[in-house]
């Protein structure tokens, strides 16, 4: 599990020459040999404009995304830097998601921008000196229909989804809202995120002639509507929470982010290097905040090293194995955050995707291997969340109002777009 998620060198070139020719999108498809339908905005979008939506919408929809799914701005004031060819001052830009960020030699400037630094005084984080960011689109929905700027069906992200709302009724930053936020956090880090979010309910509920509202997340968005309902009374989740589904929420955490964090990206298709990622994700709370739980993984080993297994309750020990002390300091606040993992007091429908394996355990044969060699040992889950985390919504099953679904063989990036995954949404906010 990682920031740059299934995306590897040949699809940021492909994004790097888009935003360089987007004015003429024939000279992208001779450079790159590719089909149309590849690189050319969906069509689909234009003919849906065309006809009137039928009005069958009962309650707004509110659309939450996971890690990587936000699109981030920054301003740069910066004293130092990587290189002498990577900027110190500039105006506002797109950071994430932004193809000629990603380059090979200028995404060391990007990790060095992009990257959090702990504060000892205060005990949280901060932009690297000299960086502003901010998360454009806060209570819209353009910067989560796709992860890029440049809309194109590669970087598709709630899109299908929101065309096939649209087919029911529902209209864009009216009965459609989204709640994009910085992913590089953990939610203890997020008060005026999660204060705002609250508000854009309340807000919704009230233009929305008292309608109650149906929240959609998918992956860690999962995980940061359930930290704001448990900090809601019954009362205000009873008035203003029709329901919540859940796509592919890891609300366990996943063994994958513990090689993150230990080996930097697990992919040799990355368009980043090991040493670099694991500068970078080290330096974000929300690594730490979606390693594995001991009330998901029990006593199921998560690292085997010098003959010794270690399960989710060995994780300051591990974190120091791996020379990761701010990730100690950070695991013990955020290891807190619902350890008990209560019901959400709302109905609940969890979506989670089966039959492909996943990181389960990390072995390491020698000492010379450790941390930076892995040896990975797979079982089951999505490819990205292991099964004993997305199974934890289980223990709801009996509450009132609780539904779920599993999907074979989907993997974890593509759930918020699989066409079964998008029909059962649709219709479970068309019966609700």
């Amino acid at each position: 599990m990682h920031i740059v998620t299934n995306m590897s060198r040949s699809l940021i070139l492909c994004l790097c020459l888009l935003a360089c020719t987007f004015a003429d999108p024939l000279r992208v498809q001779d450079d790159l040999d590719l089909e149309p339908e590849d690189y050319l905005p969906d069509q689909e979008e234009d003919q849906d404009q065309d006809n009137t939506p039928t009005p069958v919408v009962k309650y707004p929809v509110l659309l939450v995304p996971g890690l990587s799914a936000s699109q981030i701005d920054a301003r740069l004031n910066k004293k130092t830097a990587p290189h002498s060819f990577c900027q110190t001052k500039t105006d506002w830009f797109t950071i994430w998601l932004n193809p000629t960020e990603l380059l090979p030699g200028f995404i060391d400037c990007w990790v060095d921008n992009f990257r959090l630094v702990y504060n000892e005084a205060t005990g949280r984080t901060e932009n690297s000196p000299g960086v502003e960011t901010r998360v454009p689109g806060f209570g819209d929905v353009r910067t989560i229909e796709y992860l890029s700027p440049i809309h194109i069906p590669a970087t598709g992200y709630f899109h299908s989804l929101i065309i096939s709302l649209r087919k029911i009724g529902y209209v864009r930053n009216e009965t459609i809202r989204g709640a994009p936020y910085d992913f590089r956090k953990a939610p203890n880090e997020q008060e005026e995120y999660l204060a705002n979010t609250k508000k854009l309910i309340e807000e919704m509920y009230t233009t929305n002639k008292n309608k109650k509202v149906i929240i959609v997340t998918h992956s860690m968005g999962g995980n940061y509507i359930y930290y704001l309902l448990l900090n809601q009374t019954q009362e205000w989740k009873d008035k203003y929470i029709r329901s919540l589904i859940t796509i592919g929420a890891p609300w366990g955490g996943a063994s994958g982010t513990l090689q993150t964090l230990a080996a930097g990206e697990d992919d040799d298709s990355s368009i980043i290097s090991k040493e670099s990622s694991r500068l970078l994700h080290r330096s974000h709370p929300s690594f730490v905040f979606l390693l594995p739980t001991v009330a998901a993984f029990k006593n199921t080993p998560i690292l085997e090293y010098a003959g010794k297994n270690y399960t989710a309750a060995d994780l300051p020990k591990i974190l120091e194995m791996i020379a990761d002390p701010v990730g100690v300091k950070l695991h013990k606040k955020i290891s807190q955050l619902y350890p008990e993992y209560k019901a959400p007091g709302v109905e609940l429908h969890c979506l989670r995707g089966t039959g492909t394996t996943t990181v389960e355990r990390l072995t390491y044969a020698s000492q010379e291997e450790f941390p930076f060699d892995p040896k990975t040992v797979r079982g089951p889950g999505d490819g990205t969340i292991n099964q004993q985390s997305s199974d934890v919504c289980l223990k709801w099953k009996d509450q009132k109002g609780f539904h779920t679904a599993e999907f074979d063989k989907v993997k974890h990036v593509d759930l918020v777009k699989n066409v079964q995954v998008v029909k059962y949404v649709t219709d479970a906010i068309l019966k609700s």
